[in-house]
Formats: structure tokens, C-alpha cells, sequence
């Protein structure tokens, strides 16, 4: 639902983000804002994302306008290496670091950071707009796949010396998410009385996955020692969007580069996979096929852009990252089957009875407890 505004109401640093996208001195006449993005309705307040759109008065006439303003809260902690510190994404922008990016794979356009009357900035940003193609076939995926590995692999192997001068790079998300999630898998045996977890869970992927709980805290450890590169942290189908190019082909833009940090070559890819068979409807089925695919595709890019290192290592990141997303899922989605009130909303949300997405699950758990064992192969030969 679009909201129109007066001009003189406008939220900081518009009329400088409005003229920097239109390449001159504008004095915005009227816009409207409407929430953007897969964020869109899961806070509470104004939606932190939203797309602007309006007119400005330019000196050789009027012309629209389309912005996304992405509001940025303060910082929560004084730790600038944290996941969750805030203010990175702005650092981002601000610094030009997001400028360097690989062939194929850029970040939406920044035209302002302004700060916010309640604290924190408003990040001014390039409304992207894809292709249209909703349904990605593999081939698109494999593309995705192959820009992140350029991606990863060139920030690898150039060695910026100024990236080491970025003291608010992040570090991994990994344990924390580890942390957070891992006592909740850990009451799994307990939780299967009820018949809604029971069918999401059978009793020996429920064994499995506490196994892992004492097994992955070492792989994240062996993941600190690979060499690091730069890793957007949260690759995923919501937030790629597919442009055409001038030449007629298609570039891929990735957004919400709030995690940006160090990790190992391999971690990036580990989420794309995971989020399209559970968010946008591709079939249990297709996992291991799909899985083979990026796979391979990744490792073209990263060495496209002149990586030459060991495969294993970009194995085992993919796959130990892959079991601690698998653990992050299962306590997920213990939270919801345990809950009729969080299982009603999931089925709505989903536009599926929650039986159906219980057993999807539960055809999806077998293939990432295949890639945990990868991951517990390949730890031995590190």
C-alpha cells in the first residue's frame, strides 16, 4: 500500500538523493513511500525498507523518480567486528568498498546516507528492478552461483591492501548462529511427543542432527584457518535480482550487504541452495542435482578470477557453513511446529497447510545431513 506524502515532510536526505540520481539541483513536488523488499511487514513501526517514488522539479523540467531508503538503526554494540553491528552496511557504501566488486555482481548504487531523526542513518539506494522470470531455472541459479564465485575469489586472490584498513569488516556469523540455535535442536528427542514436530523430524534424523551439535563447533574452528576472503554472508534468492544488461544479456545485483566480512572461500554459496527449496518452491528432489551444479559453477568463477586453491577447502566451507544453516533450520523450525499459533502463521505466510510444509522438510533434512558428512570426511584430511 502506497502512502502519499507533502514534499516539505520528506524523511532526510531525499532531495540529495533525488538530485544525485537525477544528475542535477531537485526540489522534490510530491512522492509516495510503500514498504519494499522480503523484509516488508516483519518489524514492528514504519517497514525498515521502502521504495520511494515521486517527481522533482529539475531545471529543464519535471521527472520521476524511484528510490529505495533502507532506515539503519544505531548501534547496539560497540563490538564493530559483530555480525548484527548495525552501521556496516553505511561503512559499506560510505568507504566505496562495495564499488570493487567482481565482473557480473555489483551492489545496488548509493546516493546518499543521511542520518535518521531516531537514531541510526537512512541508506538512500538505487530502486532495482529485475526481469521479471520468477521462477529461476538452473541455469540462472549456476549464474548466481558463478558471479559469487568470482566474487569470492577475486577479493581472495587481489589481496586489497585497503580492506585490512576496515576495522568494521565482519567476522563469521557462524558460531553465533551455532550458539543460538544448538540448545534448541539439543531437546529434539524430547520435543517429537508432538505429532507436528514428529512429522517434520523422523526419530533418526532427530539422532543426527544432535550428533552434529558436538561435531560443528571444531569445523568452525578448522573454517578460521582456511584463507579468508570477503563474504556478503547472506547469498540467497530474495536478495538477487537479475537485470538485463545493454548488451542484452543479464548482470546479477546483490543486496543488503549489512554482514559484509571475512570468511573462507565456499561459505557464500552455502545459503543460496538452502533458501530456494524452502522459500521458493523448488522440489526436495532437485536438491542434489541443483547442489552439483552451483557447486561447480562457483568453483568456475572463483578461479575465472584467478583462484587456484585447493578445492577441498572450498568443499568442506561450503559444507561445514551448510550444517550450521541446517541447525539454524531445524531449531527454526522446532520454534514453529511446536507452537499452533506459529504453525497457523507459517501455513498462511506459506499459502500451504502446515503438513505439507512438515513433510517437505523433513524430504529436505536427508540431503544437508548427506552434506554434513562431507563436511565430517573433509575435516579429516584438513
Amino acid at each position: 500500500m502506497t502512502t502519499p506524502h507533502d514534499s516539505h515532510l520528506a524523511p532526510p536526505g531525499m532531495t540529495d538523493a533525488v538530485s544525485a540520481l537525477l544528475g542535477g539541483p531537485a526540489a522534490v513536488t510530491q512522492w509516495t513511500a510503500a514498504p519494499c523488499g522480503h523484509v516488508a511487514g516483519d518489524h514492528d513501526g514504519p517497514p525498515p525498507v521502502q521504495l520511494i517514488t515521486g517527481e522533482a522539479a529539475l531545471s529543464d523540467g519535471t521527472r520521476s523518480f524511484s528510490l529505495v531508503v533502507k532506515s539503519i538503526p544505531a548501534a547496539q554494540t560497540t563490538d564493530v567486528t559483530a555480525p548484527a553491528w548495525a552501521p556496516r552496511e553505511a561503512c559499506a557504501y560510505a568507504s566505496g568498498l562495495l564499488a570493487q566488486l567482481s565482473p557480473g555482481l555489483r551492489a545496488p548504487r548509493c546516493y546518499g546516507v543521511a542520518a535518521a531523526p531516531a537514531g541510526g542513518d537512512l541508506l538512500w539506494l538505487e530502486y532495482v528492478q529485475d526481469d521479471g522470470v520468477t521462477t529461476w531455472p538452473a541455469a540462472r541459479y549456476a549464474q548466481a552461483a558463478s558471479a559469487v564465485g568470482r566474487f569470492s575469489g577475486g577479493s581472495l586472490q587481489a589481496r586489497h591492501p585497503a580492506w585490512h584498513a576496515y576495522p568494521w569488516l565482519s567476522r563469521s556469523p557462524l558460531p553465533g548462529a551455532l550458539r543460538e540455535f544448538a540448545p534448541l535442536v539439543a531437546t529434539l528427542s524430547g520435543a517429537r511427543d508432538d505429532a507436528a514436530v514428529a512429522a517434520a523430524f523422523s526419530d533418526a534424523h532427530a539422532t543426527c542432527l544432535i550428533d552434529l551439535l558436538s561435531e560443528i563447533p571444531t569445523w568452525c574452528s578448522t573454517l578460521d584457518t582456511l584463507p579468508q576472503t570477503l563474504c556478503h554472508w547472506d547469498v540467497h534468492r530474495a536478495n538477487l535480482v537479475v537485470t538485463p544488461t545493454v548488451d542484452g544479456g543479464h548482470g546479477m545485483v546483490l543486496l543488503d550487504w549489512a554482514g559484509v566480512g571475512w570468511g573462507p572461500v565456499g561459505a557464500d554459496l552455502s545459503h543460496l541452495l538452502s533458501q530456494t527449496v524452502h522459500f521458493f518452491g523448488m522440489d526436495p528432489g532437485e536438491l542434489q542435482a541443483l547442489d552439483a551444479t552451483l557447486f561447480d559453477a562457483y568453483l568456475d568463477g572463483a578461479r575465472a578470477a584467478g583462484w587456484h586453491g585447493d578445492p577441498r577447502h572450498v568443499r568442506f566451507a561450503y559444507a561445514a557453513a551448510s550444517a550450521v544453516r541446517l541447525i539454524v533450520r531445524a531449531g527454526t523450525a522446532l520454534r514453529v511446529a511446536s507452537h499452533p499459533a506459529s504453525r497457523e502463521a507459517f501455513a498462511r505466510a506459506a499459502h500451504r497447510p502446515f503438513p505439507e510444509l512438515a513433510a517437505r522438510f523433513a524430504r529436505v533434512l536427508p540431503h544437508y545431513l548427506a552434506v554434513a558428512d562431507e563436511a565430517r570426511a573433509l575435516a579429516r584430511t584438513l
